[in-house]
């Protein structure tokens, strides 16, 4: 927020932009219901420990022991790492994306899902696609 904020403030029209325009990078996991997307989501936060602590390993299966809530510190940049992130089921996908637009006043959305499984992938941005295709800025 601090970065758009300072974009937007010190932005200079061009010839080829007159106002600023922001694009959001945002990950998504979304599924069918809530509790399975926070289970594939097992996976990226597993990813970003590694990042953080520079032991990064190939992507793993997700799993329902990742004990997160007890990665202290670790948790709390995570979170921070990922607090535009959707992650859920459709109708909490679609509350999350309008709360991040309204946060931003993204003008563009950038998705990326980081998920183990190809078919689950592709159901993720199917999904997200849908509450798109929907959604109304």
């Amino acid at each position: 927020m601090a970065a758009l904020k300072i974009y937007r403030e010190n932005f200079k029209p061009s010839p080829q932009l007159h106002k600023p325009y922001v694009i959001v990078g945002s990950q998504v996991v979304a599924a069918e219901t809530d509790d399975e997307a926070e289970y594939l989501a097992s996976t990226m936060r597993r990813s970003f420990m590694g990042i953080i602590t520079g032991r990064r390993e190939l992507m793993q299966p997700p799993t329902h022991h990742l004990g997160y809530e007890k990665w202290g510190i670790i948790k709390e940049r995570i979170d921070q790492m990922l607090a535009c992130s959707l992650i859920g089921g459709k109708e909490k996908i679609e509350r999350e994306l309008q709360e991040l637009v309204a946060n931003t006043d993204a003008d563009e959305i950038i998705v990326s899902s980081h998920i183990y499984d190809q078919q689950k992938r592709l159901d993720s941005y199917r999904i997200f696609s849908e509450v798109a295709r929907n959604f109304e800025y």
